[in-house]
């Protein structure tokens, strides 16, 4: 649809709204400028959901960011929450303006950028065209605004409330306050032009101080698996913990993974991590703790080099004892006494393997492995596999990529077979184990896999009869 034609249509939809048609009108995200910005339509979408009053539905619309404050260039988080306990069908649209424009009515700077998180918001421009992932608008139009797709309406239907989230990158410099402006509409889904409520809300942004750089505590560079000061390799697990060492708390997403969704990212909002001055790849950001990948590096030894950047600020230097390989397997941590120590394993029908009431919290979580049984573990730095895979990539599903050089498992002191040992399809540098149990007795057995002549941490495997 040609932008004019858009532009009547809407109009006219407005005009005639007593047609039952009315309802789809904006259900996959109103026009451009309707969300009581300065510039935008006062009425903020009441002029077409006729019979409305703005903010007068006993409901709302709230905008979240993760701190009142922004950093210049840094990506943050933010939600949108339409909630009335009378609705069940739900839409919004956001935009940004220049505390310092307040009181202009055209001419507007466009502050940062808007990026969809997922299928169930879209940016526009100022003219009504789609935006360009990455790029600007066009310059007689420069205003951005996001909002609900026709899938985010679809899926937020439910009673209550519902919170679509997406992504802003602030301008790449201070540029004084940003304010955001958003409108929420709350309806039943009903085929009727006066069906709902609509709400506004603005929320003011103020330009983050410089802060504290991020800092690494003593003895707070562990492996990711063991979370002891064990070695690590190249493509290995590492838990880096500290203080200021992200803005927010998330895990990489898929919109983190490239183009092509399979490269993992060196940077999440900001957050990056080099070891031995190469850089990391980041797969979970907080203030107080970071785990990532580490680069493939042929270094070794000890006293590598870890550092955190955040915001344009470094930390001093932490180390880690960098070896060929590190061999370690992920432990289940259920806050009790058995923290790691017994091995993050699973039944082939998807539950857990382990003792009776190891998570006191949900006892019937995990049961006991079996003799006969195959189940399967999951660890990090075995080393090479064959055919190998490059660094920074998701394992793909196909083909299959076992270890170089077959590991030796013991169970109990008994030899166990392993049905596959290599990278486990999906995953980002995690070995997956398909063990089957040996003829072993009852109780928690000693878990070994062992590899270039080095052996995982101590771990028990508790088992439980036959299959």
């Amino acid at each position: 649809m040609s932008k004019r034609k858009k532009i009547v249509i809407g109009k006219m939809a407005c005009l005639l709204g007593v047609i039952p048609a009315l309802i789809f009108a904006h259900s996959f995200g109103p026009d451009a400028g309707y969300t009581g910005a300065p510039g935008d339509d006062r009425a903020a979408c009441t002029s077409c959901h006729v019979g409305t009053t703005l903010n007068s539905g006993g409901g709302s619309v709230a905008i979240k960011t993760v701190s009142s404050t922004y950093t210049p260039g840094v990506a943050q988080e933010i939600s949108v929450t339409i909630a009335d306990a009378a609705e069940r069908s739900w839409g919004f649209e956001l935009t940004a303006r220049l505390a310092s424009e307040a009181t202009q009515t055209k001419n507007f700077t466009q502050p940062g950028d808007f990026a969809p998180e997922d299928a169930l918001t879209q940016v526009i421009c100022g003219d009504n065209s789609p935006k360009q992932a990455g790029k600007a608008c066009n310059s007689s139009f420069p205003i951005q605004y996001i909002e609900h797709t026709l899938a985010g309406n679809v899926a937020s239907t439910g009673p209550n409330s519902y919170t679509f989230k997406f992504k802003w990158t602030p301008p790449a410099t201070d540029v004084g306050n940003i304010v955001l402006y958003a409108a929420g509409n709350a309806s039943r889904g009903l085929r009727n032009a006066n069906d709902g409520h609509i709400y506004t809300s603005n929320i003011t942004l103020t330009p983050a101080a410089g802060g504290p750089a991020p800092s690494i505590s003593s003895g707070g560079v562990v492996n990711g698996a063991t979370f002891a000061a064990t070695p690590v390799g190249p493509n290995t697990y590492l838990t880096i913990q500290g203080a200021n060492l992200a803005v927010n708390t998330r895990q990489w997403a898929g919109s983190d993974f490239g183009s092509g969704g399979n490269q993992l990212p060196t940077s999440l909002d900001g957050t990056s991590v080099t070891v031995n001055g190469k850089p990391a790849y980041v797969e979970f950001i907080s203030p107080g703790q970071i785990n990532v990948i580490t680069p493939a590096d042929s270094a070794t030894g000890s006293g590598i080099p870890v550092v955190v950047t955040t915001n344009g600020q470094s930390s001093t230097a932490a180390t880690v004892t960098y070896q060929s390989i590190a061999p370690s397997l992920f432990a289940f941590a259920p806050g009790t006494a058995d923290n790691n120590k017994y091995p993050a394993a699973g039944h082939q029908n998807g539950t857990f393997v382990g003792k009776a009431g190891l998570f006191p919290s949900a006892p019937s979580i995990t049961t006991p492995a079996q003799r006969n049984e195959t189940i399967t573990l999951y660890g990090t730095g075995f080393g090479t596999t064959n055919p190998a895979l490059a660094a920074g990539l998701v394992t793909p599903a196909s083909p299959f990529y076992p270890l170089s050089t077959s590991p030796v498992i013991t169970i109990g002191g008994v030899s166990a077979t392993a049905v596959f040992a290599g990278l486990a399809p999906n995953f980002a540098q995690v070995y997956q184990f398909n063990v089957t149990i040996p003829n072993v007795p009852d109780g928690d057995q000693p878990l070994v896999i062992q590899t270039g002549g080095l052996t995982t941490q101590p771990l028990s495997i508790t088992v439980q009869g036959a299959q």
